[in-house]
């Protein structure tokens, strides 16, 4: 089954499906990194499947990937908690693409800063590793996998 919904309607919806007799297995969108999704719908999420680049585990030690636990320890220890989604991670990793593009391009004019992006050739992130160069704007091409089991995010590798 695929499910597409926003994060908060995520817990609810997967709960439902589970409770109308569908056991099998759920393929969802990044939206089940929000602990909402994972809090609401309980153990009925166990056997949900979704691709998302960023996931806030419950602590940064639980943290699958060096960049993202480097990322968490230092994000807990300025703000005293973990992050309250993966909108962190995504903000990281755009103002470092922004802060390359500016300088190398020597500018902060848009275009020059748009074209020296477009020439980004493997800047590491949280996400992984960027690439730019020819994509019209995609930089990244990878995708991690995580499932859900005993409301536990796991990495698919």
């Amino acid at each position: 089954m695929f499910l597409w919904a926003l994060g908060d309607d995520l817990g609810p919806v997967t709960k439902q499906l589970r409770q109308l007799g569908y056991f099998g297995p759920i393929l969802g969108p990044e939206g089940y990194t929000l602990p909402e999704a994972l809090s609401i719908s309980g153990s009925t999420s166990d056997g949900v499947v979704f691709a998302s680049q960023y996931l806030v585990p419950k602590t940064s030690a639980d943290a699958t990937d060096p960049a993202m636990k480097t990322f968490l320890d230092a994000y807990e220890k300025k703000f005293g908690s973990m992050p309250a989604s993966d909108n962190a991670f995504h903000g990281y990793d755009a103002v470092k693409i922004i802060a390359e593009g500016i300088r190398s391009a020597g500018s902060v004019e848009g275009p020059k800063v748009r074209d020296a992006i477009n020439n980004i050739v493997d800047p590491k992130g949280i996400a992984g590793t960027f690439n730019f160069a020819g994509k019209q704007g995609e930089g990244i091409d990878a995708v991690r996998l995580y499932q859900i089991k005993d409301g536990v995010y796991s990495e698919i590798k």
